[in-house]
C-alpha cells in the first residue's frame, strides 16, 4: 500500500479557508461536514486570527475616517 500524505486542509493555516466558508454564508463552522476535517484548534486559531484582524480594520478605518478633512468617510476602505 502507498503512503498517503496529511490532507493539506489538516496543515495548513485555515484563515482564509474559514473566510471563504464564512462569505458562503457558512457560519457553523466546527460542526461543518469537511471531507478531512481539520483540527479543532486550527480552526479555533483561524477564527481568532480573523477576530483580531477585523478589529484591526475596524480600527484602522475609524483612525481614518475621523483624521480626514472631509465629514466622515464616504469611502470603502
Amino acid at each position: 500500500m502507498l503512503p498517503t500524505s496529511v490532507p493539506d486542509i489538516q496543515r495548513t493555516n485555515l484563515a482564509s479557508t474559514v473566510l471563504q466558508l464564512k462569505a458562503m454564508g457558512i457560519n457553523d463552522l466546527l460542526g461543518f461536514d469537511f471531507m478531512d476535517p481539520p483540527p479543532t484548534d486550527a480552526m479555533v486559531m483561524a477564527l481568532e486570527t480573523l477576530h483580531s484582524l477585523s478589529k484591526l480594520i475596524s480600527q484602522s478605518v475609524f483612525e481614518t475616517c475621523h483624521s480626514s478633512k472631509t465629514s466622515g468617510c464616504s469611502e470603502h476602505p
